[in-house]
């Protein structure tokens, strides 16, 4: 599972391992590595360096260009799509990650690694059929449950309650361990509750504005708070409930 805070793949860190010196100067060890990446790294000399410039500088746009030039000579090189790809996940550049995470899928159809970047971007952008497609069959790569939790999620959004509820029940009835999820609380910030929390939540959801039994969904999230007592919307959901239903 990705962290949301991707490393710039094998690439970068040749890259930055042979660029501390100006003359670039390589072992045996460092051509075999850089002959896997580059037909003729010597070709790209000016590029690597700037690009660790760029690194060293906090400077992404510099880091953009350089490896942008060695793509327009090596315009079939996994290595450095791999690096812009990961670099621009880290900008949240999620239209040019699905331009190159299609590209380098072509070759490698189920590298998890880039089948998430797609998931991920394609749910960032809004695209919901497109990433619950692209979760479902990331699943079938690796049975992570925080892949089948994102399923639920989307199908949520996509008004697909039953599937939603289906898919929540599934994971609570399995082994989630000490499986951890951000949930978005409010102003961009997030709170890490476990995993059976959270689903416990959604099933507080879905009793409540799809069902309509509010004991049901009562009792879901005070088993939410039970998993995890400091866990904000569970509270939140669980006070808005008992202020309706002294209404």
């Amino acid at each position: 599972m990705l962290k949301h805070l991707i490393t710039l793949g094998a690439f970068a860190i040749l890259a930055l391992g042979a660029c501390q010196s100006d003359s670039i100067t390589l072992d045996e060890t460092e051509r075999a590595n850089w002959s896997s990446a580059f037909s003729n790294p010597q070709d790209h000399a000016t590029d690597i360096r700037l690009f660790a410039q760029g690194k060293d500088l906090g400077d992404a746009a510099i880091m953009y260009d350089a490896l942008h030039h060695m793509l327009v000579r090596e315009p079939n090189n996994a290595a450095i799509k791999d690096s812009l790809a990961s670099l621009y996940f880290k900008g949240r550049m999620y239209g040019q990650v699905l331009n190159l995470t299609d590209d380098l899928l072509e070759a490698t159809p189920q590298d998890p690694r880039y089948m998430e970047m797609k998931a991920v971007s394609q749910n960032s952008l809004g695209l919901l059929e497109d990433a619950l497609v692209a979760y479902q069959d990331l699943l079938q790569v690796d049975p992570n449950p925080y892949y089948a939790y994102q399923v639920a999620t989307i199908q949520y959004g996509l008004n697909q309650f039953d599937k939603a509820e289906a898919t929540v029940d599934n994971m609570l009835a399995g082994d989630l361990g000490s499986q951890k999820v951000n949930i978005n609380i409010a102003q961009g910030r997030a709170q890490s509750v476990p995993m059976k929390a959270a689903l416990l939540n959604i099933k507080g959801v879905l009793r409540k504005d799809v069902h309509k039994d509010m004991d049901q969904a009562k009792e879901y999230f005070q088993l939410a708070m039970a998993e995890s007592p400091e866990f904000i919307l569970a509270s939140n959901n669980l006070t808005l409930l008992e202020k309706q239903s002294e209404k």
